[in-house]
């Protein structure tokens, strides 16, 4: 029995040494999502820009559209221009996905047609876009507030979604 009781206090022991706690106060990261249909942003910010986990901090910016009868997205050839605070950015979309939408909603849908959501993203982390991190952060470490502006090219339709040229503005 006292063998029993010593091998469990020693499981026991090692369980909690081997899961430190991070006491940085870094951890976790704070996030939020807003959404201005079509378009959803959500800001992933450190407490601090000392923090060990600051180079995950960003911003995921997608756009999203409803498609009938066909998962494969039919945007193939989407990019975002952002603007954290000022700075501006560009990059293509990095992720497409089309989910279907049969079963949501009200009623059963009796027209023969499949719905699908489909979404383009591309994710803006400090780690490959650090240029934005110097406006997320004031000159005493700690985050600014993040003003961020969105317009979307949809180059596969030679145009923008950008609100009638006063893009898309969120603030975290």
């Amino acid at each position: 029995m006292l063998r029993t009781i010593l091998f469990f206090l020693t499981v026991l022991t090692f369980s909690i040494n081997s899961h430190a706690v991070d006491t940085s106060g870094c951890s976790p990261l704070w996030a939020g999502t807003q959404s201005d249909h079509p378009v959803q942003v959500t800001a992933e910010k450190a407490p601090k820009r000392e923090c060990w986990n600051i180079a995950s901090s960003g911003l995921r910016v997608s756009y999203r559209w409803v498609q009938i009868n066909s998962r494969e997205p039919e945007n193939k050839n989407i990019g975002f221009w952002i603007s954290l605070n000022g700075k501006a950015q560009y990059a293509k979309a990095r992720y497409y996905e089309c989910r279907s939408l049969s079963g949501t909603g009200y009623g059963h849908d009796t027209s023969g047609n499949a719905q699908y959501l489909c979404a383009a993203t591309q994710v803006f982390r400090f780690q490959d876009y650090p240029q934005l991190m110097q406006y997320a952060y004031g000159s005493d470490g700690l985050p600014n507030f993040w003003d961020v502006s969105v317009a979307v090219s949809l180059d596969d339709h030679g145009n923008w979604e950008s609100r009638n040229g006063y893009n898309y503005r969120f603030r975290f």
